[in-house]
């Protein structure tokens, strides 16, 4: 074969590989402060593994990053993130994301021991109870028309993520706050609290919330969703799901995140 042809060959097989590998390039995926899901101090955690299985099983590579919930949000609404997890999806953000759910959750809430007995309606009408959110977040059905009426109050502080609702929790400068139970657990180890902190089955009858790989719809083909969501439901029903997050919980608490 001629020389010309040979660096011809040369040239265009990277190209070529590239493209046909599993996912066409590397994908970058961020992470956010979570409790059990992610810790940035040891990068790891549930989500983290959920997404190494991901790649051990597709082929596919991922460039990890840790980022806050906001700023991923607003970065894959601007096209400029290609993927996260955890997310819960909304029609708004169903116009620049598709979701692969992978667990179904909902909220509870986080208070001291002197509002052990408190219920909504009971907060509702104490002007002095202020609810700390993260920012970005969303709570359910239920839990998002409550919100709504303290907001309409001026009550609700809205802040960065989940830590600062601990320290805010603290401070006594909110009196309490949402957050899913695995959350609660994982966080409430690195930053405990001097005050007890009681968790409340709050709206317990509403749906459960759905989580999910988020994945850009300018950044990412249809083939890429395919395979991902192919991937989970195997995982899912192999055992590889409940197998992950028994690592961080009980089996009874892994098998209801898989019950939707």
């Amino acid at each position: 074969m001629p020389w010309s042809v040979w660096w011809l060959v040369l040239t265009l097989l990277p190209g070529l590989a590239q493209a046909t590998a599993p996912c066409g390039r590397s994908i970058q995926v961020a992470y956010y402060d979570l409790g059990i899901l992610y810790d940035p101090a040891t990068a790891q955690g549930l989500d983290r593994d959920v997404v190494d299985t991901l790649a051990q099983r597709t082929g596919c590579r991922f460039m990890p990053r840790f980022e806050s919930r906001v700023r991923i949000w607003t970065m894959l609404a601007a096209g400029t993130l290609d993927m996260s997890v955890s997310g819960i999806p909304t029609p708004e953000r169903r116009q620049f994301a598709e979701f692969v759910p992978y667990f179904w959750v909902r909220n509870e809430l986080v208070t001291t021991r002197r509002l052990a007995q408190i219920k909504p309606e009971e907060f509702l009408a104490n002007p002095d109870l202020r609810l700390g959110v993260v920012k970005s977040y969303k709570h359910g059905e239920a839990w998002e028309p409550f919100i709504e009426q303290l907001r309409q109050r001026g009550r609700v502080d809205e802040l960065a993520d989940t830590g600062s609702l601990f320290d805010q929790l603290e401070a006594n400068r909110i009196a309490a706050f949402p957050a899913l139970s695995l959350v609660t657990l994982g966080m409430a180890k690195r930053y405990p609290t001097r005050q007890p902190m009681v968790r409340l089955p709050w709206f317990g009858e509403q749906a459960k919330v759905e989580h999910g790989l988020i994945l850009s719809r300018s950044r990412l083909d249809p083939a890429t969703y395919k395979l991902f969501q192919q991937t989970i439901s195997e995982m899912r029903s192999d055992g590889t799901l409940k197998a992950i997050f028994s690592r961080y919980m009980g089996n009874a608490d892994a098998e209801a995140m898989l019950q939707q």
